[in-house]
């Protein structure tokens, strides 16, 4: 449900100092994918339409899920190791982007016992995964310390688990076939592999089955999920027994299969998927037919990005396994440094908030001669004090970096209250009719100037739209 920008017929203009972004001309086209595959057993990388493959890791045993950190540039994987292949310890690891500092975080040591699926939350500061022995849900620190028991599947087996009112113990389902997070609401999202299910509950966990919603059902072998939750919606794979790529409501609702067999394209045994919501196009691997492919939001023109071999023996090339699956997706903008606070005369500087922002990405998709625009940024509290009230941030497109009466309109935001140090994000993805290439996007925070802060000529970010 993309949003059309409307114009304003009038604004008071705002008379604020910017905050800067620096622009990066390169970062768009540095965007990767990155996958493990248990053939090779390699984590490799290629740019988002399948040119310059290369290798980052080796000697990944078995791994069948990865996630990016792009807050601390680091990725993340699960290797279940001996479970599966008979060698190898079952391990969470982690390196830099470019697969340098390899580090092992989680060990059998801790627990694991075969590691299925692995998420991340870089500003909670927090690793995910699924262990299909134990079928429990955990958590950690990002260096795998302070271990969280979040959900314990077998607790909450009955015939009826989305109830919350059968207590009968039995084998309803098995392995989490794959983990989403919803950072911005704290919602924690898994499929049920065996039940064929879609789940979901808080980050923080569940005690009991009426903590958890069943919002999704009957489906085939579901797998990898991943969330667009600017659209409101979750995508999944169903594996070698459903063979499609499908999408819901994150309420459940709206079912659809967008990619299978009846749609016109066969396949084998979808395992991961990940978005790209500025361009519109989904990415999935297929274990069995070492296809790594693409396709619009709505399933139209699949795409094979690439075909992955391995040689069984001279002269003899066989499918690879790509499995997991995780997109690095770099922004335009690089955020600037903040700047210090300027007391405002009449001010009590020993206990006033101060709110402060950075760009954290800006991305446009021409399509078809209009544009496709995501931004995303975050606000700080660098004051004194908390804010303990609510304030208004509206985002303009403009002809230059000063929001006025001659500007558009983006989008409006109420936010509630901001502790001392505590940072909120915002994000949004807009159709705009035209393209808007070296135009601006202006973030004004506190619009309404309806606190009083330590400094109150630092409330613009500025981002601008580069081709």
């Amino acid at each position: 449900m993309k949003r059309q920008i409307t114009q304003i017929t009038a604004i008071a203009l705002f008379t604020l100092s910017l905050m800067t972004v620096f622009i990066n001309e390169d970062a768009f086209a540095q965007s990767k994918m990155y996958w493990t595959d248990t053939h090779s057993n390699t984590i490799q990388r290629a740019n988002l339409d399948g040119s310059s493959v290369e290798t980052v890791v080796n000697g990944v045993t078995a791994s069948l899920d990865m996630a990016i950190d792009q807050i601390n540039g680091k990725i993340y994987w699960v290797d279940i190791g001996q479970f599966v292949s008979g060698f190898g310890d079952e391990v969470i690891r982690r390196a830099n982007l470019d697969g340098t500092g390899v580090e092992t975080i989680l060990t059998t040591a801790d627990g694991l016992r075969a590691p299925w699926a692995i998420e991340v939350d870089p500003n909670g500061g927090k690793v995910y995964w699924a262990d299909g022995n134990t079928q429990k849900i955990y958590r950690a620190d990002l260096n795998g310390q302070n271990i969280e028991l979040i959900v314990d599947i077998p607790k909450f087996r009955s015939p009826d688990f989305g109830s919350g009112t059968a207590v009968q113990q039995i084998t309803e389902f098995g392995n989490v076939g794959g983990l989403a997070l919803d950072i911005a609401n704290n919602q924690l999202y898994w499929t049920d592999y065996f039940g064929g299910d879609i789940h979901r509950t808080s980050m923080d966990g569940a005690v009991d089955i009426t903590q958890i919603e069943r919002l999704v059902s009957g489906l085939t072998t579901p797998r990898g999920i991943v969330l667009d939750d600017v659209d409101g919606r979750m995508y999944w794979v169903t594996g070698r027994f459903g063979s499609e790529v499908m999408r819901a409501y994150t309420d459940g609702s709206g079912v659809e299969v967008l990619v299978g067999k009846k749609l016109g394209t066969r396949l084998k045994q979808p395992f991961r998927i990940g978005l790209d919501v500025v361009a519109g196009l989904m990415y999935w691997t297929d274990r069995d037919t070492g296809l790594i492919q693409q396709a619009d939001f709505d399933g139209a023109n699949v795409t094979t990005l690439l075909t992955l071999e391995y040689q069984k023996k001279p002269g003899d090339f066989r499918p690879s396994s790509p499995t997991g699956l995780a997109l690095d997706l770099v922004g335009d903008t690089v955020a600037g440094t903040l700047p210090a606070p300027t007391p405002t005369p009449g001010v009590d500087v020993s206990g006033a908030p101060d709110l402060l922002g950075t760009m954290d990405k800006l991305r446009v998709n021409n399509k078809n001669g209009n544009d496709q625009l995501e931004f995303q940024f975050s606000v700080q509290n660098n004051g004194t004090a908390a804010l303990t009230g609510s304030y208004t941030i509206k985002a303009f497109l403009s002809v230059d970096d000063i929001p006025d009466q001659a500007d558009t309109l983006l989008e409006s935001w109420t936010a509630q209250g901001l502790g001392t140090g505590a940072v909120q994000r915002f994000k949004s993805r807009l159709d705009l009719s035209g393209s808007h290439v070296n135009e601006n996007v202006v973030i004004v925070i506190d619009a309404d100037n309806s606190i009083v802060e330590l400094d109150e000529g630092n409330n613009l970010i500025i981002g601008q739209i580069l081709p």
